[in-house]
């Protein structure tokens, strides 16, 4: 009857825990589900798209919201190392250009994803180890490190 439909509350942009509130108290059961993958790192964790959309329903059915999901964390691949050389690639999809602390005092900025090679400067006949941090620039919370062994010459 319509006695029983309700206003369906527009939630899209709202965090998804805000969301599920309002639709709640509105008096319908909430399902979530994964959107697509968020172009923009400010959206993760907000309501995509509900169905409904809008309009009305029956009081306790089911409005499902579309959350963005938090993208994987920061990929670092194998660093590969010739000689004195190291080569390290990266991909830090929407969270943007990363900054790449070679262990040495020596930094590089990067974009997103991509590959860049640092030239150490080793003693001849000794190996040293270095710790290598990949960091997203805008967010730093998304950081990978690994170490690194480069030998110098043969003495």
């Amino acid at each position: 009857s319509e006695g029983n439909l309700v206003a369906v509350p527009n939630v899209v942009g709202q965090d998804a825990s805000v969301a599920e509130g309002i639709l709640s108290n509105s008096g319908f059961s909430v399902t979530r589900r994964d959107a697509d993958p968020p172009t923009d790192p400010s959206d993760v964790g907000k309501v995509a798209r509900q169905d409904p959309a809008d309009g009305h329903a029956p009081r306790g059915s089911t409005v499902t919201i579309f959350v963005y999901p938090a993208p994987p964390d920061l990929q670092v691949g194998t660093p590969t190392v010739t000689d004195q050389t190291v080569t390290m690639t990266w991909d830090n999809g929407i969270f943007g250009d990363v900054s790449i602390d070679w262990g040495d005092g020596n930094v590089s900025t990067g974009d997103a994803s991509g590959q860049l090679t640092h030239q150490y400067n080793v003693p001849p006949g000794t190996t040293q180890e270095f710790k290598i941090v990949i960091t997203a620039i805008d967010h730093p919370g998304r950081s990978q490190s690994v170490t690194v062994p480069v030998s110098g010459p043969e003495a």
